[in-house]
């Protein structure tokens, strides 16, 4: 990331282990996975990444805001990421704290349940997201699309993430979704008016942004997105 130029973390060479799904080990910098009163959480627990290190931005010119928000009292800087770091000093990433969905007080990382749908053999693309709800603050619900010639109803996925998942992390409802001719799936015909949406396709995980400037120039019916990496 831009505050840390650049690299925090890399995989080691041969003949050092290599991890499925983790960005590797520390390099340069400090790691720290940190609760969000800034204390640090126990080895293998999930929390926000935080880094410090020479390399590290002393802070943001002109925006004390900023700078409150973004590092802790002992020089942490909060990466906005959630993730945990096993015995062996290997970071896993699991979401973004911005995208945790608080259902009734039980927090939901949306890329872990996107992952569970993908993994179901006849989904070709899954992603969830946050809605209102009277009960509950916010409820889970998903966007599939399916693959071809195949046919899994609602309820069927719902059984096969309730399998793999808390109960309260099963989405309430997973609708099929039409899908942008570049094969972005349109989330703003299941959330309505929305700032921004995260898109789960073949396994990667993308942040999509309404672009405003298009939508005034298009038209008020106009769904165009911008893609952010």
């Amino acid at each position: 990331m831009t505050e840390a130029t650049h690299q925090m973390t890399s995989n080691p060479l041969p003949p050092a282990p290599r991890k499925p799904n983790s960005v590797g080990t520390c390099q340069g910098v400090e790691i720290a996975i940190l609760d969000n009163r800034g204390k640090e959480v126990q080895q293998g627990q999930e929390g926000e990444i935080c880094v410090r290190g020479e390399n590290v931005t002393k802070g943001y010119l002109n925006n004390e805001k900023a700078n409150r928000e973004s590092f802790t009292s002992d020089g942490w800087f909060r990466t906005g990421d959630q993730g945990k770091m096993d015995e062996e000093g290997y970071l896993f990433i699991t979401g973004r704290i911005k995208e945790l969905i608080n259902r009734g007080g039980e927090t939901i990382a949306p890329v872990q349940v996107d992952g569970v749908i993908l993994s179901h053999k006849d989904v070709a693309e899954a992603v969830c997201f946050a809605v209102q709800d009277d009960m509950y603050g916010q409820e889970i619900q998903a966007a599939v699309v399916l693959k071809p010639n195949t046919d899994v109803s609602e309820k069927q996925l719902q059984d096969y993430i309730g399998t793999k998942l808390s109960k309260f992390k099963v989405p309430k409802k997973v609708p099929p979704s039409p899908l942008f001719s570049r094969g972005c799936l349109m989330l703003p015909v299941f959330r309505g008016s929305v700032s921004s949406c995260r898109v789960a396709a073949n396994g990667e995980d993308l942040l999509y942004k309404r672009d405003s400037e298009d939508r005034d120039r298009e038209g008020a019916e106009s769904q165009s997105f911008r893609g952010v990496c």
